[in-house]
């Protein structure tokens, strides 16, 4: 069984730190648009804006797992991070770490 993890671009944008930041803007953005709307259809787009605001708060990715990955942010990236056979971010080189 193969267990790579294959991403489009966007996707790994989206998974990265930068990408956790763009999903909590962009739902604040959709909310705050969709409640000035003072409509039925804006009401819709503020609670549709709820998903990327959790999604970036609490660091999981739905198209992390549709393609083939995780949910949690933390442990996609993690899983990325194995498979290029890069450090963890924010991991100590080998030298510093305790015995």
């Amino acid at each position: 069984m193969n267990n790579t993890i294959k991403l489009p671009g966007f996707v790994s944008f989206m998974i990265s730190p930068a990408g956790r930041v763009f999903r909590v803007l962009f739902g604040l953005v959709l909310i705050v648009w969709g409640l000035r709307q003072g409509s039925p259809g804006g009401n819709l787009v503020a609670i549709i804006g709820l998903v990327p605001l959790a999604a970036g708060a609490f660091d999981f990715c739905i198209l992390g797992k549709v393609f083939g990955g995780f949910y949690n942010g933390n442990t996609m990236r993690e899983a990325l991070h194995k498979q290029q056979g890069k450090p963890q971010l924010g991991s100590k080189p080998a030298s510093f770490t305790k015995a």
